[in-house]
């Protein structure tokens, strides 16, 4: 009798065949939906995977056409690839840590556009506050004065009026204290017993004169305390006016600190046109520093452990040979990533080869994280780009992450500026970016150059200012660019120059000065309006000061007993 029929084989073997297809498909069902829900969520936009598989058997994992939408500009991509393929755990998979022996990265494209627009997705991160001016020349087209003051913290107004409630403060104080010196009737009491007591001093026997000189002493000791008293006072109020009228000096001058402050913002005087024309080159540069800025803060996070400790084995009975504690791995583990294929970027296309080592959700002391990454560009022999990063535990360094990024005679063929309405084309760049942390804050110091450049402008819409900037990128053999980003916990504090600043202004200067001062006029002039009522208020407060103290000078005078 045959145990086994073998087309009950066959039909077993085809059920487990179908179930395992099924569950393959599943997996790589559940697998790409995960991808790019959590990665959408994370990103801010849209990000797409065309295609996710899992070989059991080899330990394999694939994602293909991997796409991260541009959350700032949703008809781009920040980045695409064509492939990433790991060599990993299963069992360390199946209990829920991604432990990749190997990860090939193949043919990275950057800022590519997209077909249609992405979807927005609220980050699960908060942002940054790390904003850049997009048109920051039309600051300059027109200024509506209270629009303008509005987003001014103007400070006069509260000034003023503190000032004024502290001078009628210090009034009622110094009224309070006059009405606790010694008054005309005990001046006049003193002076009547001291005329007393000479009295019975000439008539007094000997021991007499004793016991009466040493009451004229107690007298004139009290009558000297109520000078003493009366003096103090006097010098007191003297100085509080002195500083009073000082303070009103100052105060006066806060105006002018908010008419400037106003006109830097309105972009209409030298501080605020300074970096006009680094505003413009800006935008496309502004975002990669802002993921940089991003990227590296989540990047010291890793260098410190926060799992907490896990609980004690419980003791077990026999001997245990203690061979030291197991150490925490971390749930992500990418121990060696290679990094080849077709680079895109900015026009260019060329070829993109590094390695990677250590990419995990918690660094290990003795196990940095490093990522060293060379672009070439065939047709243009004397390009390159290099990337350095390298990220330690703490208990290795105290300045946890440290970067470099290089591009040298980068050709670009086109660089939008001032929303399309400026273009240089056919330049070449050298750029440098340099990454450094502490424990307090992170630093990034980026500095460019263009040379070699075209320029089309469409000026039809564009005003005076525009067509300035225009003039100078014209006369201009070189542009310069330098940007130092330093963020702290608290804030982050932007500090732009560039060689066009100069010769820009100078450019507009004439122009520029003129429409200032008009503006200038009319911020000043709105800003005094705010504090007319209190500064009026003031003004009778310290008269109405003055009077006192003269007043106080005379009746102290006519108190002290010289």
């Amino acid at each position: 009798m045959k145990i086994f029929r073998l087309s009950g084989i066959i039909i077993a073997a085809v059920f487990a065949v179908v179930v395992w297809l099924l569950a393959t498909v599943v997996v790589n069902y559940w697998l790409k939906n995960i991808v790019e829900s959590q990665g959408s969520k994370a990103n801010g936009a849209t990000v797409a995977l065309n295609d996710s598989s899992i070989g059991w058997l080899s330990g394999g994992l694939l994602f293909e056409g991997l796409s991260i939408a541009n959350p700032d500009d949703l008809m781009s991509n920040r980045i695409e690839l064509d492939r990433l393929q790991f060599d990993l755990s299963i069992q360390s998979l199946l209990k829920g840590d991604l432990h990749v022996d190997k990860l090939d990265v193949l043919n990275i494209k950057l800022n590519q556009p997209r077909q249609q627009a992405a979807e927005k997705f609220q980050s699960s991160d908060t942002e940054s506050g790390f904003n850049w001016p997009k048109r920051a020349v039309a600051k300059a087209k027109s200024v509506d004065v209270q629009a303008l003051l509005q987003k001014v913290n103007i400070q006069s107004p509260e000034m003023y009026r503190e000032f004024s409630e502290r001078l009628t403060t210090q009034k009622q104080q110094w009224q309070q204290q006059r009405e606790s010196l010694p008054d005309k009737a005990r001046i006049e009491q003193h002076q009547a017993e001291y005329k007393k007591l000479q009295a019975k001093l000439k008539d007094a026997n000997t021991l007499e004169k004793l016991k009466v000189a040493k009451d004229i002493k107690q007298l004139l000791k009290e009558v000297d305390a109520d000078r003493k008293k009366i003096a103090e006072f006097k010098q007191s109020v003297s100085d509080g006016i002195g500083g009073i009228k000082n303070d009103w000096q100052s105060l006066q001058k806060q105006v002018g600190k908010d008419t400037d402050l106003a006109m830097s913002i309105a972009s209409l005087s030298p501080e605020g046109i300074k970096h006009l024309a680094s505003s413009f080159l800006g935008e496309s540069t502004a975002h990669w520093l802002h993921l940089a800025l991003d990227n590296v803060d989540r990047l010291k996070a890793l260098s410190s452990n926060k799992n907490p400790d896990k609980k004690a084995a419980e003791p077990r009975e026999g001997v245990d040979i203690a061979f030291g504690p197991e150490p925490v791995k971390p749930s992500l583990w990418i121990k060696q990533t290679a990094i080849s294929g077709l680079l895109q970027m900015a026009g260019q296309q060329g070829q993109l080869s590094g390695e990677a080592s250590n990419i995990a959700s918690e660094l290990l002391p003795g196990l940095p994280m490093s990522l060293n990454m060379a672009m070439l560009l065939p047709d243009h022999q004397k390009a390159s780009g290099n990337l350095s990063l390298k990220v330690r535990h703490k208990q290795d360094s105290n300045n946890p992450v440290s970067g470099k990024f290089d591009l040298n005679q980068w050709p670009i063929e086109n660089w939008s500026v001032s929303e399309g309405q400026i273009n240089l084309s056919e330049a070449l760049m050298n750029a440098n970016l340099d990454i450094a942390t502490s424990e307090s804050s992170v630093t990034l110091d980026f500095n460019a150059q263009l040379t070699d450049f075209k320029l089309k402008s469409d000026l039809s819409n564009a005003d005076n200012t525009l067509r300035q900037l225009t003039d100078v990128l014209n006369e201009a053999e070189r542009i310069d660019l330098n940007i130092k980003v330093t963020k702290t916990d608290s804030q982050t504090t932007i500090n732009l120059s560039s060689n066009l600043d100069k010769l820009l202004f100078n450019k507009v200067k004439q122009e520029l000065q003129q429409k200032a001062d008009a503006v200038k006029q009319k911020v000043r002039a709105s800003v005094e309006q705010k504090v007319a009522e209190q500064k009026a208020a003031i003004e009778d407060k310290l008269s109405g000061l003055l009077q006192f103290d003269e007043q106080l000078k005379k009746q102290l005078s006519e108190l002290d007993m010289g």
